[in-house]
């Protein structure tokens, strides 16, 4: 407990920040202090730590510090317009990570987007929303004996993260029942978006009819309980003026409006201060990546740890929490033996096929152009055109026939509950793998959803500077290459379906040569990347030796140090994991703000 003449001190430096600007962003060297207090540290400014944020703040009588190591990336054009997502990997706000080599992707080190700057995902992302099968989150309850997590109690959460917008009718969209969304109440907009790419109708067409091989697939609304099916989906994107919407932009309007909130932009968070005797976390030494000056922040009531599932592991584990002997080999003392940190990363990966398409089809190639480009921009300043939308805008996922799954021994995947999909089929209209190729090609990607192979994240050394080692250990299950291949067998077989017909040249890569198996493997290894929908590395469980949080988010034996991102997924949902990133987030606000009244 603070003593009086410390309270006042306290009281002091918060109407010191109050005089430099509380609410406005800024980094820790605009504040002359050697010690920096509040109520609630949170590091990091993604997702989840703005929405916790801006949950938490609400009550004016509590202060919020919020520590992220980028900057703000709202007025970067790049990041509002959608069309423009993928000028995005390995740019300012991205944290330029790659994978250790990856034992079955030819000893590749695979490109790693994460979001670097406030927003974190959500202002680098392909604004994909989707909430895919329900049963994912009610194994969390399974698995947690704990029913606060199953499906029907979190989706009050996902309603209460986003705002849908209904559908522009000129535009084609997939049927959606309108009592879905009637309690969706937040900030970030949620649409469809006023331009879908011309490729989107011929590819859902593609997997609705079944001359693809196989069963056809129903039109469905991904947010509506069903994962299983092909639609347009929707997207985080405000469709008064087509930008992003991202936690960023739905969140920053309101902690900049408040004087009991300070977001500190360009500040690396170095180790949370532990007292290890107690084992209680009161603090974060932070370094202002400007002046390089190196700070203390206290927290009066807790250290809220939202850096996702890359960072949170590496901060723990500097901060000595984490497997002893990995601890041990950087010479960090180990506070909490903790084997569960940075270990079972569970990530979304696919191998790329790309296909030449007629000149009726417009992709990126033409933007080459710049007069084409120029109208674009033009449209777009008008509310319309290509550049509203993510460039991809439909999806379609399926489930592995049983039969298979047993031939394959595929054990993990068959007992998933039977509205899991472990396959999604996505597109884009953008060329990843040669970007600056003027043929006219289009991306086209098997996804798989279920992965059975863990990974880990582990510290390079036990320097904050130096980026952690990302090891997802793709496709160490022989079983998720069995999937793999058998989705990239039937994406193949949609792309030459008659729906394509009229608009498909021939397959660009990896080539129709490419028949066998075993080609089809290597064609998988060759060109394996990932969706960058890392998770659980920080998983929630119901006792310490299998996690590291408990079902209210508390880090198991140290007090005051709470986890609120992906990480804590004790698996991962069937689709991109934003929907669920957010639902956590608005969870975690409740928990916390529970536990302080409850007090």
């Amino acid at each position: 407990m603070a003593s009086s003449s410390s309270a006042t001190s306290y009281k002091h430096l918060w109407r010191m920040l109050l005089l430099v600007g509380l609410a406005t962003i800024a980094s820790v060297h605009a504040v002359a202090v050697k010690h920096l207090t509040s109520d609630y540290i949170i590091v990091g400014g993604g997702i989840s730590g703005l929405v916790v944020a801006s949950r938490l703040s609400e009550d004016p009588s509590i202060t919020v510090t919020v520590i992220e190591a980028g900057d703000d990336p709202r007025g970067s054009t790049n990041v509002s317009v959608p069309g423009f997502v993928t000028r995005l990997s390995g740019g300012q706000y991205d944290w330029n990570l790659t994978t250790t080599p990856q034992q079955h992707a030819k000893q590749r080190s695979i490109v790693y987007q994460q979001g670097f700057g406030l927003g974190g995902g959500s202002s680098v992302n392909f604004m994909a929303y989707s909430r895919g099968a329900p049963s994912v989150f009610d194994q969390w309850a399974s698995q947690l004996n704990d029913t606060a997590w199953s499906w029907s109690n979190m989706v009050r959460y996902f309603d209460k993260s986003v705002h849908f917008n209904p559908l522009d009718t000129d535009v084609a969209v997939s049927p959606y029942d309108a009592s879905v969304y009637v309690n969706t109440t937040g900030p970030v907009q949620v649409s469809y978006p006023h331009n879908q790419e011309r490729f989107a109708s011929y590819f859902v067409a593609a997997f609705q009819n079944s001359t693809n091989g196989g069963p056809s697939f129903p039109l469905i609304d991904f947010n509506a309980g069903s994962s299983i099916g092909v639609a347009y989906h929707t997207m985080t994107i405000d469709p008064s003026n087509s930008t992003r919407s991202s936690a960023a932009t739905a969140h920053m309007p309101f902690l900049e409006s408040r004087k009991n909130v300070r977001i500190l932009t360009r500040t690396r968070a170095d180790k949370i201060r532990i007292r290890s005797k107690m084992r209680i976390a009161d603090g974060v030494w932070v370094t202002d990546l400007v002046s390089k000056n190196k700070v203390l922040l206290k927290a009066r009531r807790e250290v809220i740890l939202a850096a996702g599932a890359v960072q949170t592991p590496k901060l723990l584990m500097l901060s000595g929490i984490g497997p002893a002997r990995h601890l041990a080999k950087h010479g960090i003392k180990t506070i909490l033996n903790s084997p569960a940190v940075g270990s079972h990363a569970i990530d979304h990966v696919f191998p790329v096929f790309t296909y030449r398409v007629r000149d009726n089809i417009t992709t990126t190639a033409q933007w080459l152009n710049e007069t084409y480009l120029e109208e674009l921009q033009n449209d777009y300043r008008r509310n319309k055109g290509e550049l509203t939308s993510d460039l991809g805008g439909s999806q379609a996922a399926e489930r592995v026939p049983d039969h298979l799954l047993e031939a394959w021994n595929a054990t993990y995947h068959q007992q998933l509950p039977k509205d899991q999909n472990h396959l999604q089929y996505l597109f884009n209209t953008a060329l990843f793998a040669n970007p600056s190729n003027t043929e006219n090609l289009v991306t086209v990607i098997p996804v798989l959803t279920t992965p059975e192979s863990r990974g880990s994240v582990r510290l390079n050394s036990s320097c904050p500077e130096e980026l952690p080692l990302v090891n997802p250990n793709y496709l160490s299950s022989t079983a998720d290459l069995n999937i793999l291949r058998w989705g990239f067998k039937r994406l193949r077989a949609a792309m030459l379906s008659d729906s394509l017909a009229s608009i498909l040249v021939d397959e660009n890569s990896p080539g129709l040569d490419i028949q066998t198996d075993d080609q089809i493997d290597e064609a998988i290894y060759q060109s394996l990347a990932t969706i960058h929908h890392i998770c659980g590395t920080a998983r929630m469980a119901s006792t310490r030796e299998q996690g590291v949080v408990d079902t209210n988010l508390n880090v198991f034996n140290v007090d005051g140090l709470r986890i609120v991102d992906a990480s804590v997924f004790p698996e991962i949902p069937t689709t991109q994991i934003q929907s669920a990133v957010y639902a956590v987030a608005e969870r975690a606000a409740h928990l916390i703000r529970s536990s302080h009244y409850h007090h």
